[in-house]
């Protein structure tokens, strides 16, 4: 297995097909929104063509109005990768989500308490309140250290479901390997400095508004029920719903999106560190794809013989 990883707007997506001419291998979506169907210009999905010139999985799976966590991606990735490897081929896990990319590298032990729909929808209420979002997360931090102590608490939606586990029993964390030990897989890091990066995702966010995100995200909203599906709560989507309900300006809404992809690019890196050794990181501004490609055959076969 091959694991193409770094932040958004690095060029994982361009770097993974030319890798697939190179070797027999199948693309695996590991980024969290590119599941949603409908989501295309503004999670940088595939085009069709590409979609088209190598087997693709996983992307287009769900509406936006679905809800899809990491337990469920674990499930249909490792069933994918099964496939893929029965067909002699190479699975190439491509993204920028972190926790879906090492769920399956480090083979991580999810908990199996189901989503409380009731409950849940009494604690998204309760979480708006800062107050009782605070004695929520004290609630963890006394009753459950495990989850309190690895969770981003500053994150609703994680506080959320630390309680509803912990409400059902499951006091334990459980979702990291506690070697950080990794299957079988063979890590290729896309890196820049900040500042290029920066600059380039805020060009694409110029070029995704010009290839029509806001007609997306309006045909979007035209097709969903719910006020605020987990989907549209994604990077420019947000923002331009926002927009389009008047709540804020144009120019408000170009600053947001780039400022939170800004902030998404930096927290990518927590989850991807350039200090990883089990990751091979390359810099894009002096990347030799070819002798990347043959250290890659070269690693493959190593591992062929052992």
């Amino acid at each position: 297995m091959i694991g193409i990883v770094g932040p958004t707007g690095v060029g994982k997506t361009e770097f993974a097909l030319r890798l697939a001419s190179e070797i027999d291998s199948e693309i695996i979506n590991c980024d969290s929104r590119q599941i949603y169907q409908g989501m295309d210009i503004g999670t940088a999905k595939p085009t069709a063509v590409m979609l088209k010139s190598t087997p693709h999985h996983l992307f287009d799976v769900c509406s936006p109005e679905e809800t899809y966590d990491l337990h469920k991606y674990q499930v249909s990735a490792k069933k994918i990768i099964e496939q893929v490897r029965l067909r002699c081929k190479i699975p190439i896990l491509v993204g920028g989500s972190g926790q879906y990319f090492w769920s399956l590298a480090e083979n991580w032990e999810l908990s199996e308490v189901k989503p409380d729909r009731k409950l849940r929808k009494k604690l998204e209420l309760e979480v708006s309140d800062k107050k009782k979002l605070l004695a929520l997360t004290e609630e963890l931090r006394i009753k459950a250290p495990d989850i309190y102590n690895n969770i981003d608490i500053s994150n609703k939606r994680r506080v959320i479901r630390g309680v509803e586990k912990m409400r059902a029993g499951d006091m334990s964390h459980r979702t990291r390997s506690s070697e950080g030990k990794i299957n079988q897989c063979l890590i290729i890091g896309l890196t820049a400095d900040r500042e290029f990066l920066y600059n380039k995702v805020d060009r694409r966010a110029d070029l995704m508004i010009n290839n029509g995100w806001v007609s997306e995200t309006k045909k979007l909203l035209s097709q969903v029920s719910s006020n605020n599906p987990v989907a549209l709560t994604t990077i420019g989507y947000k923002e331009i719903k926002f927009f389009l309900e008047k709540g804020i300006s144009w120019e408000s809404c170009i600053s947001r999106i780039k400022s939170r992809t800004h902030s998404l690019i930096r927290t990518q890196y927590n989850w991807f560190k350039l200090c990883d050794t089990r990751i091979k990181w390359h810099d894009i501004k002096s990347l030799n794809e070819e002798s990347i490609f043959n250290d890659i055959r070269f690693d493959l076969d190593k591992l062929n013989r052992y």
